[in-house]
């Protein structure tokens, strides 16, 4: 069970990965032009904080995945 469990983390640690550096650089903020300046700044800040967090998540669980086999490997 932990096998499936550590394939899993490093399946959807990259998936996180992937996603927060896709489209990151340069960075293509899409622009909204319907509404007020603020809700262009707001949108724009919380794109930046989502690809940011998208990036720690996937590290972070790529590093736990990673921990969970150098655990298997020492216990074998």
């Amino acid at each position: 069970m932990k096998n499936v469990f550590m394939y899993s983390m490093f399946i959807i640690g990259t998936m996180f990965l992937i996603g927060g550096v896709y489209n990151f650089l340069p960075f293509e903020i899409k622009p909204v032009e319907k509404f007020g300046d603020a809700y262009k700044y707001g949108h724009a800040v919380g794109y930046v904080i989502g690809k940011f967090l998208n990036i720690v998540i996937g590290v972070t669980m790529i590093k736990y995945g990673y921990e969970t086999y150098l655990e298997r490997k020492i216990i074998k």
